[in-house]
């Protein structure tokens, strides 16, 4: 089976669930890897951080066990989602404030993480981000 490469040059849509989307720069292979490297990183000064605070006789509460190769690799993985979304989101809809109303947020890059630490949400984001460049055509040539 094939494999169809829909590069678009137009930033689209993608869908995120419960009736948000992010409108979004085509995916890249630079831009997938420079999340990666961020995530990267990122994780790295967490763990130099961590190494301060236990070394200085502190404790830390409330974060994952990044000594734990499975939590490690979830953080990472969430890391990589933050960076490959503030990399290429560049709108929002349907992302409302959680006051009584509901109001509709206006678009701001700093809250992306905190849009997609619902897992729901950054699979649907992962997912249907990467599709357009891996997508396997199933339709039979003639």
């Amino acid at each position: 089976m094939p494999i169809r490469l829909l590069y678009s040059k137009e930033p689209v849509w993608v869908d995120i669930g419960s009736g948000a989307a992010l409108l979004c720069e085509v995916p890249t292979t630079m831009r997938v890897w420079a999340a990666r490297a961020k995530a990267d990183r990122l994780l790295a000064e967490l763990k130099d951080a961590a190494l301060v605070i236990t070394d200085a006789g502190g404790t830390i509460t409330g974060a994952p066990d990044l000594t734990d190769a499975d939590h490690e690799d979830a953080v990472r993985q969430a890391l990589f989602v933050a960076a490959l979304s503030e990399i290429v989101a560049v709108d929002w809809r349907g992302v409302l404030s959680d006051d009584a109303e509901g109001t509709p947020l206006g678009f701001d890059r700093a809250m992306l993480s905190e849009l997609l630490s619902a897992e729901h949400a950054s699979t649907l984001f992962l997912a249907n981000y990467l599709r357009p460049i891996t997508e396997v055509d199933d339709a039979k040539k003639d």
